[in-house]
C-alpha cells in the first residue's frame, strides 16, 4: 500500500508503506527506543537477534540530521545507526552477492518502468549503480575505516579514494 501526500497542485510524493520494519502490520512510525531495539535485533530485524536487512542498512548509511533535535539524532546515530551499519566485519563476498542480487532485481523491476528500460537513475549503468558501489565499499570497510562513514555518495567516493579503498581510475569512473 502507498501513503500519498496530495496537494491542490497534485501528488507531492508517494511512500511505499510496506518498506518499514514490520511491513504492512505495524505503525507508520516508531519511537526512538523502539528504533534502537529494532536495529539491535530485539524487535525482529531480519530475524530476532539478527541485525537489520541489507536494504535497511544501506538506508542507514544515508541517515543524517535534517530537522528537530540534533542531540536526539546524535544519540540515535550512536546507539542504533552506526552499530547497525558498521558494527561488524562483513563477509565481503556474501555482501557483494547480496547487493548484486538486489541491484539486478531493481534493474529488472524498476528499469523497465520509464523510457523502455533506459532510466538514468535505476536502469543499467544508472546513478543507483554508483550509489550501490559506494554503499558496498562503506559496508565492507566502514567497520575498520571510520573516515569513510558519510551520508553523501560524492563525499563517500572521495573518502574511499583517500583511504586507499578505491582506485583512482574507479573513482574517476564513478564520480564523473
Amino acid at each position: 500500500s502507498f501513503l500519498q501526500m496530495p496537494l491542490r497542485e497534485g501528488r507531492l510524493y508517494q511512500i511505499d508503506t510496506r518498506l518499514r520494519p514490520s511491513g504492512n502490520q505495524g505503525a507508520l512510525v516508531i519511537g526512538s527506543e523502539a528504533f534502537v531495539r529494532y536495529h539491535a535485533g530485539e524487535l525482529g530485524g531480519a530475524a530476532a537477534g539478527v541485525q537489520s536487512h541489507l536494504w535497511e542498512r544501506q538506508a542507514l548509511l544515508r541517515a543524517r540530521h535534517v530537522a528537530g533535535d540534533p542531540a536526539l539524532f546524535a544519540e540515535l546515530e550512536e546507539k542504533a545507526i552506526l552499530p547497525a551499519a558498521y558494527g561488524r566485519r562483513e563477509d565481503r563476498e556474501a555482501l557483494a552477492a547480496e547487493i548484486r542480487r538486489m541491484r539486478e532485481r531493481m534493474e529488472a523491476e524498476l528499469g523497465r518502468e520509464a523510457s523502455r528500460g533506459k532510466n538514468p537513475k535505476t536502469g543499467h549503468g544508472g546513478l543507483v549503480d554508483v550509489e550501490f558501489a559506494a554503499q558496498f565499499l562503506q559496508l565492507a570497510h566502514g567497520h575498520e575505516h571510520p573516515s569513510i562513514r558519510t551520508g553523501t555518495t560524492p563525499v563517500a567516493l572521495r573518502r574511499l579514494r583517500q583511504a586507499g579503498l578505491l582506485r583512482e581510475a574507479d573513482f574517476e569512473a564513478l564520480a564523473g
